[in-house]
């Protein structure tokens, strides 16, 4: 995500977090969003880096790996929480 810059950055963050709190039904607020969109996106750019060596580019497959990996950080949260 280096690529986007700090705003490219909040903004793709923001909207996966948006995406990811629509999808799991999370109760957070916009600015807990953007953090869980933005840590989520680092969390499985991390692990795609990994695994594959790669991760996929641009704005749309960005927004889907940090979407994705916001409800997986969404996930994991809740379930340390119980």
């Amino acid at each position: 995500m280096e690529s986007f810059g700090w705003i490219g950055t909040l903004i793709v963050g923001g909207v996966a977090g948006w995406i990811a709190g629509m999808a799991t039904r999370a109760r957070m607020g916009p600015m807990a969003r953007v953090l869980v969109g933005i840590a989520g996106a680092v969390f499985l750019n991390f692990g795609l880096i990994r695994l594959t060596g790669e991760t996929y580019g641009g704005f749309p497959g960005q927004l889907g790996v940090a979407a994705a990996g916001a409800v997986v950080l969404i996930f994991l949260l809740r379930t340390v929480r119980l």
